[in-house]
């Protein structure tokens, strides 16, 4: 909900691949006291062999989408979808206004998306899901509890147990 615009960076490899990097800014949890600098900066990678799913793509099809002169770094990241047609220039449509979306719909994200795809009803899914499978995948895949610290971001072994469930394939 608080995220900013300048906290997520296209960037380039000297090889050339194009990816999106995440500037974490002091919060609540991360002050920078007692080593709580994450040693390894978030990064999502293009991927070109799947560009309906490429992490960068998507970047790019939203900073078009934005309104012009809306993607300042002190800008909200999430923005309120525009609900009326934008009738003055059709060919430049923008999708978005210029209103940070709401923490209630922004909360509400994972729940439309899995009942628009018709997901499992029984199960509970919420924003923070996705961020719990992933750390089970890892676990799953014989990844150490260090490097998964790393990747999420968790500062504590103990943390990263509360996601763990016991898969059939363990």
């Amino acid at each position: 909900y608080k995220l900013k615009w300048r906290d997520l960076t296209m960037k380039e490899t000297p090889q050339g691949i194009t990816f999106i990097e995440f500037n974490e800014r002091i919060s609540k949890t991360r002050n920078g006291e007692n080593g709580e600098i994450r040693s390894t900066i978030p990064k999502m990678f293009e991927t070109p062999l799947h560009p309906a799913r490429c992490p960068v793509q998507a970047y790019k099809k939203y900073a078009s989408l934005r309104p012009s002169g809306y993607s300042s770094p002190d800008d909200p990241f999430y923005l309120a979808p525009r609900t009326v047609p934008h009738t003055e220039d059709k060919e430049n449509d923008i999708w978005f206004k210029k209103q940070k979306v709401g923490d209630k719909k922004l909360s509400s994200l994972m729940k439309v998306m899995a009942n628009k795809a018709n997901l499992n009803k029984d199960k509970k899914l919420t924003n923070h899901s996705g961020r719990k499978r992933l750390v089970q995948k890892l676990r799953d895949n014989n990844v150490s509890t260090v490097d998964i610290m790393q990747i999420t971001g968790h500062k504590s072994e103990r943390s990263i147990n509360n996601y763990s469930e016991l898969s059939t394939k363990r």
